[in-house]
């Protein structure tokens, strides 16, 4: 018989709600053959992202024992992986997280970001002729080529970050095989060797740059910087971009694709975009899985769980659940709950990039629709094959 988790399947890797469905409607609270208790229910997923003090945010070491473990391979040593996600913000937990969070909105600057953003749409859409890749011509280029600008970085190497940000994005992947593992951490070294080169000179460079905001705002504070700090919030930025942006511009073009009406509806009141893009973050949440540790042993809606359990909080499970959302696999950005999603998770570890990833949405797929309002999918989309990051690598489109 057929396990109700099965992460590891190609079908649910590539269409996970019918797993979700069942498994929210037979064992919402299931142990996994991987050893894991997966949680589908909005309610009890909510309530854990809440419950701070009884669940933390597993950092990478955690997460990639139980994964070596799982597929009994042993002999590698993938050290570059768990130095990079442990420094990675979402991976912490307060008060580290919350200094970091604080030292960010600080040194932030809307006005550049703005600039940055609008400079790169126009760069990506200016002739691109009629056949055209939304996913690999458009999304996935434009956070790296931002971020990147923003950072003072050298903009010729953004095509190279882009590849290796990609690369380590596979490591959100809670069940990666052992092979993809061994390349994640490839990226990771190459990812981490550059950042370390970077702020090496950047230390001694000061700018205008976002970085060098950062270290100015730590000197402010009478705060000494640290290089895991500084290397948390570089990788946080990249990471950020390309889960949340790249993925949520492909599936949201792709879902009012399929739904003309609601195109047309989008083309002729601009400011719908708002609701197109919280009904687009429910719809198809670019995160579907965050994972959770439990800090003691304690019973949960009845069920119990002893310190160190690890819990996977399905998002993608939660944003369907038809206690919450009426008729939750239709796209309808006419939604009037659709902002309840958890699609940026919920309490202390609410996405601190959701609103990077609002602003340069709605500017990217705005400025698409103004300009290629009669576009057309002309194949079939490819979906990534990682269940905990959901999104499109590849979009064909013809421009009228």
């Amino acid at each position: 018989m057929k396990p109700l988790w099965d992460p590891f399947d190609s079908v649910n890797r590539v269409n996970p709600y019918p797993m979700y469905h069942r498994m929210r409607a037979e064992s919402p609270i299931h142990r996994s053959q991987t050893g894991d208790h997966v949680l589908t229910r909005y309610q009890d997923i909510k309530s854990v992202l809440q419950s701070t003090d009884d669940f933390r945010a597993g950092n990478r070491l955690e997460w990639m024992r139980r994964q070596v473990t799982y597929l009994e391979n042993k002999s590698e040593d993938f050290t570059a992986i768990t130095d990079a996600m442990n420094s990675f913000i979402v991976m912490m937990n307060p008060p580290e997280h919350t200094q970091l969070r604080s030292i960010l909105v600080q040194a932030w600057n809307n006005h550049d970001v703005d600039q940055i953003m609008i400079q790169n749409i126009d760069q990506l859409l200016s002739n691109p002729g009629r056949s055209f890749d939304l996913a690999r011509d458009f999304a996935e280029p434009l956070p790296a080529m931002t971020m990147t600008r923003i950072m003072g970085m050298p903009f010729e190497d953004y095509n190279f970050l882009k590849t290796v940000a990609t690369g380590m994005l596979r490591s959100l992947d809670m069940y990666a095989t052992f092979k993809s593992l061994v390349l994640i951490d490839k990226s990771a070294k190459d990812f981490m060797g550059y950042l370390n080169a970077y702020l090496d000179y950047r230390e001694k460079n000061l700018g205008a740059d976002l970085v060098s905001r950062i270290i100015l705002t730590y000197r402010e504070r009478g705060v000494a910087v640290s290089r895991k700090q500084l290397l948390s919030i570089c990788i946080f930025m990249f990471m950020a971009g390309e889960e949340t942006t790249v993925n949520l511009i492909g599936t949201s073009l792709y879902a009012l694709s399929q739904h003309p009406d609601q195109l047309k509806a989008v083309l002729d009141n601009p400011e719908w975009l708002d609701s197109t893009l919280e009904e687009a973050l429910r719809f198809e949440s670019p995160v579907q899985l965050l994972g959770r540790i439990a800090n003691r042993d304690l019973e949960f809606n009845g069920y119990r769980f002893k310190k160190e359990d690890t819990v996977t909080l399905s998002l993608g499970a939660a944003n369907h659940d038809p206690e919450i959302f009426n008729d939750p696999d239709q796209f309808n950005l006419h939604r009037p709950n659709a902002k309840q999603h958890l699609a940026f998770g919920a309490g202390v570890h609410f996405c601190l990039g959701s609103w990077l990833a609002r602003k340069q949405w709605k500017l990217a797929v705005g400025e698409f629709l103004k300009r290629f309002p009669d576009f057309k999918v002309n194949r079939q989309p490819s979906w990534t094959t990682m269940l905990s990051v959901r999104g499109l690598t590849s979009l064909p489109v013809t421009l009228y």
